[in-house]
């Protein structure tokens, strides 16, 4: 590893250019977050990943934090598997959205989550890494959808009196 030495004579690791995990400010490491960190096979290919997104789609950096933070899960939790994102299939990708669902993540959450898994896959594709996309036939969570909110009668008076009807703008 690559150091540098400080103002003070003490020699630190370089700052990463990546975003930091989720919840963690940048260079810093906690339990929590060392929880996250994906398995060994997925780590440089997760960065390629999230360098392309960067560069091709110029992606915000907390889209890109939040996908690593995606990647990194789903890596983690296919390593404790005994699997690695590179090479999971379907079956694992769903036990691990499963496992999502059981705790309850919002499914806004887990459609995000399965968002970040569908373009590192097609980007495994691109880069002749996969030959196939495992979550194909995955389906997205279920989102419900709000009702519209309509005016009732009182409001709908109210708009029809607002403008000023004497002038042309109205």
């Amino acid at each position: 590893m690559i150091s540098t030495a400080s103002h003070d004579g003490l020699t630190r690791p370089p700052r990463s250019r990546r975003p930091a995990l989720p919840g963690t400010a940048p260079g810093v490491r906690t339990a929590n977050a060392a929880a996250l960190l994906p398995g060994p096979r997925d780590a440089g290919w997760i960065d390629r990943f999230l360098d392309a997104l960067l560069v091709e789609h110029g992606l915000s950096t907390n889209t890109l934090s939040s996908y690593r933070g995606d990647l990194a899960a789903a890596s983690h939790f296919l390593h404790a598997q005994g699997e690695a994102l590179l090479t999971a299939g379907r079956e694992e990708l769903i036990q691990f959205i499963a496992e999502l669902s059981a705790r309850q993540l919002a499914p806004a959450s887990l459609a995000r989550k399965m968002s970040a898994l569908r373009r590192f896959y097609k980007f495994m594709i691109l880069n002749h890494v996969r030959t196939d996309d495992p979550t194909r036939l995955v389906e997205n969570p279920r989102m419900r959808r709000r009702l519209p909110h309509f005016l009732n009668e009182e409001e709908v008076e109210a708009l029809l009196v607002a403008p000023n009807r004497a002038t042309p703008g109205g």
